[in-house]
């Protein structure tokens, strides 16, 4: 009895010290993995064009008016078939360190007749590590780890993607490698392997992966069944073995060199076999519709539509048309007609994610294998009287900013402006726009401080009081001298026509038709670092507000004036 209970000592003593001893160690598993498969080629583009037979110009009411729409189809011969294998699954540490992810290795599998058997072997591996991430060329693993066979490997693939040596493995990648993706499900970012990632015991980690593979290069056939291997590698396991497979003494983040947490090394693999889809061509057919009119113009400009070849969207597989849209144009303002071409998004089987919490079922994860194309064009056309030679107003004047900047001398502008400046701007002049950016003068000498303005044309950059230059260059001081202009004129202490009400036309740009008012709002707008005209870029904007303050300076019409400035 005696002897026994010594027995029984010794027995918890050593059990008690082992326990004491024993250190913390990483375990990860994986769980619930699935994956589908995506079998596409994006060298398909499109482009839509609409044009009109008016070229631009100023029409009067009653004209007929032709829309052409054509859609070109480009095949870009070098495109490659690509396979995406779509991943979901659970990494768990089930142990008591945290696990440092070495590397994830996704590993395509095709059965391959080796010495008379079909074996499961590599046709090409994506790899991300905690050094390189995605740029990683290899990745060892502990060998055990992984179905693939090294003499298979080396039978089927030249040069092998897949080596041993005693317990480490090693993947590299070759020419069907593509990208490899990650992101976490809990939050919808992207998930990196650089820096090093940490999963803290009994931290879980939702991951969903994209690795896409070279199918021109690979040739596997449609229906073929394929399988995706995946081996997430993490180190600071310990020496008491866990889930997967253990070695020691193995580079897994791919460094170079054996750190601590690579002295014990574990390896664990999900596997999920797919059979790959057809092969579809993305936007390989579309569809061409045409939307319709819209007017502007206060309401006065309108359309009847005599004919439209695509009063109904067709479906085209190659480049089509041209298809003919016409109609009457009639009143004043802008008649435009638009034009749009929509492919299909597609769709492969959907992804089995995490369980939902609320109803214990998993979720179904829509995987969109080809991203559908979205395409409008329009043209406009231009209506209204076009007015004779002859029709600028009598009575309309202007200043430049030399006018407007000048010392205030006898009846020169700036002498108007200094005397009627408290009356016209009793809370100042400002041009620009909010919320962006604007300048503001207080003073009809704090205008001529400023004016005339030089240097590029440009926005500005900054709220400014009474600046004497800006960021904007010229611009600022054509667009502040255009502003004087509509202003003075308006009140009637310049001039006996309101030059703001004037029309623009017969340029060939986006403003005709448009009112000098009417520029000048959208001259501030861009001014203010906001959005420019159609067709314009600051300097051409610059130019035609040059042109406007120059068209009835000192009250004479310019010959510009004459022709492009109406009631």
């Amino acid at each position: 009895m005696k002897r026994l209970a010594i027995s029984i000592m010794l027995f918890l003593g050593v059990f008690l010290a082992a326990s004491a001893t024993a250190a913390p160690q990483a375990s990860l598993t994986l769980s619930q993995s699935d994956v589908t498969l995506c079998n596409t080629n994006n060298g398909v583009s499109w482009n839509v064009s609409k044009t009109n037979d008016q070229g631009g110009q100023l029409v009067a009411p009653g004209t007929n008016v032709m829309w052409t729409v054509i859609a070109n189809k480009t095949v870009d011969p070098g495109a490659h078939n690509m396979i995406c294998a779509n991943g979901y699954v659970l990494i768990t540490n089930t142990g008591t360190a945290p696990a440092t992810i070495g590397n994830i290795v996704v590993n395509l599998q095709a059965q391959r007749l080796v010495n008379k058997k079909s074996t499961w072997v590599s046709a090409a591996v994506n790899i991300a590590d905690a050094v390189k991430g995605e740029a990683a060329m290899q990745a060892n693993v502990v060998a055990a780890a992984s179905a693939e066979l090294a003499p298979a490997n080396a039978l089927s693939n030249s040069p092998a993607t897949y080596t041993t040596s005693g317990q480490m493995g090693t993947f590299r990648k070759n020419a069907a490698s593509g990208s490899l993706q990650f992101t976490d499900v809990s939050n919808n970012t992207v998930f990196s392997l650089v820096p090093q990632k940490l999963v803290q015991p009994g931290e879980t980690v939702a991951l969903m992966f994209s690795a896409t593979f070279d199918n021109t290069v690979m040739k596997i056939a449609d229906g073929t069944a394929l399988r995706t291997e995946m081996i997430v590698s993490f180190g600071n396991t310990g020496s008491r073995g866990g889930s997967g497979a253990s070695g020691s003494n193995i580079d897994i983040n791919g460094d170079g060199a054996i750190n601590g947490d690579e002295a014990y090394v574990r390896s664990v693999p999900t596997r999920v076999t797919r059979t790959l889809p057809k092969l579809v061509v993305c936007n390989n057919s579309v569809t061409l519709s045409d939307t319709g009119f819209t007017t502007d113009g206060d309401g006065q400009a309108s359309y009847s539509l005599i004919s439209n070849d695509l009063a109904a969207p067709v479906t085209i597989s190659d480049t089509s048309g041209p298809y003919y849209i016409a109609a009457t144009v009639n009143g004043s303002g802008t008649v435009t007609n638009t034009a749009t071409l929509d492919g299909n998004d597609v769709y492969g089987i959907p992804l089995t994610g995490p369980i939902d919490p609320a109803t214990g079922l998993a979720i179904s994860i829509p995987m969109q294998c080809c991203s559908a194309v979205h395409q409008s064009a329009d043209s406009s056309v231009k209506v209204g009287t076009t007015p004779s030679v002859y029709s600028f107003p009598p009575g309309a004047c202007t200043a430049t900013q030399g006018g407007w900047g000048a010392t205030p001398k006898g009846n020169n502008p700036a002498s108007v402006l200094a005397a009627n400046f408290q009356t016209v701007y009793p809370f100042g002049v400002a041009v620009g726009s909010a919320p962006t950016y604007y300048a503001y003068f207080t003073s009809s000498s704090a205008v001529q401080d400023y004016l005339p303005a030089g240097k590029t044309a440009n926005a500005l950059n900054a709220n400014l009081k009474n600046p004497t230059t800006t960021s904007s260059g010229v611009f600022g001081g054509q667009v502040l001298t255009l502003q004087l202009n509509a202003d003075l004129t308006a009140a009637g202490v310049y001039g006996s026509v309101a030059f703001g009400g004037l029309r623009l036309y017969g340029t060939g740009g986006s403003l005709d038709g448009q009112t000098v008012s009417q520029i000048l709002a959208a001259a501030n707008v861009a001014l203010g670092g906001g959005a420019l005209p159609a067709g314009y870029t600051i300097s051409a904007l610059n130019n035609l507000v040059d042109k406007l303050n120059n068209s009835a300076d000192n009250c004479v019409a310019s010959d510009w004036g004459l022709s492009h400035l109406t009631r």
